[in-house]
Formats: C-alpha cells, structure tokens, sequence
C-alpha cells in the first residue's frame, strides 16, 4: 500500500491547526487553578483515526504546545508535548487495532482522557501541590469526557468527506497476502 505522504502533511498540519485555534480562542479559565477548559482535543484523536497514530500525536504536540505558548501557560509546554502526544498515539493505535469492532473503536479515546487527567495532575502536583492537583482533576475528565463526545460526532461527520475518504480507507483497510 503506496501513502499518500502530502496528503498527510497537510491533514496533519490542518488538524493541528485547527486544535491551535480552537484550544487557544475557545478557553473557559478553571477557578481554581492554572489552566484552562478548551474542545481542541478533539482534532487529536480525528486526526490519529483518520491519518495514522503519529499523526494524531504530532496534532496534540504542536497544537496544544502553540496554545500554551500564545496563551500565557508557557510552562506547561513541556508536558503538554508529551502528553497530547501520547494520547494521539494511543488513541489512534487502539483505534487501528480495533477497526473491525465497533464497540471497542473509541476505547483508546477513553484510555486518552485517562493520560490526559493522570498527565496534568502528576504536572500540576509537580508545579504547584497536590492540593492544587486535585482541584484540577475533575474539570480535566470533564474536559476530556466531552473532547470524548465531540470526537466521536466529528469522526463521524467528516469520515465520508471526499477529502479524508481515500487516506481513511487507506488507514482502515485489511492487509491481504
């Protein structure tokens, strides 16, 4: 199977993009803490079902990484790189891995919101206390858990677009020998 290479250059450079814009122009600032609610994550995980894992990581480290930089949270760089990578990878590699299922495809989606809530709360309790890491706990499961539901509204809606059809399929089809 040939891949199409700039196709996936340019997806990935949309969806990152597009989780740049949305994480860092649609904020809502937790009370509590230093951070802030954002629907940018659901680019992540399209992007890593529709192109491929890696790219759904490069997605979470690039755009979050912008976001954090362009908003004032410059210091969570670092871990915001390596989480949103992660959730990316795994999230796209469960999905891949689970194709033929329906029931289990978003599974790492789930697994993601998990590291996403572990990763800022290990980060937080590292900046401020654990205190202040428990404070933001909830708003970030919160967070991940409609990211989960957008996600799946988005994949669905756009997966039969004639631009994502052919690396989709491409993505999802069987290896025969």
């Amino acid at each position: 199977m040939k891949r199409n290479t700039t196709r996936n250059i340019v997806l990935t450079a949309l969806f990152s993009a597009l989780m740049f814009v949305v994480t860092r122009f649609i904020q809502i600032p937790y009370p509590s803490m230093a951070g802030y609610f954002h629907f940018g994550d659901m680019f992540i995980f399209v992007a890593a079902f529709i192109v491929s894992p890696i790219s759904g990581g490069l997605v979470g480290a690039l755009g979050g990484a912008m976001a954090d930089a362009t908003s004032g949270f410059a210091q969570y760089m670092p871990f915001t790189v390596v989480i949103k990578f992660l959730m990316g990878v795994v999230a796209g590699s469960l999905f891949n891995l689970f194709k033929n299922k329906k029931g289990l495809r978003f599974l790492g989606v789930l697994i993601a919101v998990f590291i996403n809530a572990a990763g800022y709360f290990f980060t937080d309790w590292l900046m401020f206390s654990w205190q202040g890491a428990v404070g933001a706990l909830l708003p970030n499961l919160l967070q991940g858990t409609i990211g989960m539901i957008l996600t799946v509204i988005l994949f669905k809606s756009t997966k039969d677009f004639r631009i994502f059809k052919v690396t989709y399929k491409d993505n999802c089809k069987e290896e025969t020998k």
